[in-house]
């Protein structure tokens, strides 16, 4: 099993994802940018149950271990990508 960073930021060439891709070089991890994926907020409804989220969950169950999460701060919390991401996990 491998390690993973998941990273979830607003922007592509921000900070985060400098500081990611520098971690992945040096160490040979995976990365994941949240931003490659199409997926939405919780829905009771389930009305996004073909979204890109389950695929990408059931992947990283599968292939990792270890999850590495990075995120710039917003407001004293994590990105909106971040938190939507970690609310989907209710899906579960």
């Amino acid at each position: 099993m491998k390690k993973v960073i998941i990273v979830g930021s607003s922007r592509n060439n921000g900070d985060t994802v400098a500081l990611a891709n520098e971690l992945v070089q040096q160490t040979n991890w995976d990365l994941i940018n949240l931003n490659d994926y199409k997926f939405s907020y919780y829905d009771y409804e389930h009305k996004n149950k073909d979204d890109d989220y389950l695929k990408l969950m059931k992947r990283i169950i599968q292939e990792y271990d270890t999850l590495i999460f990075a995120t710039p701060v917003y407001w004293y919390s994590m990105s909106g990508i971040m938190k939507v991401f970690f609310d989907r996990i209710t899906d579960f």
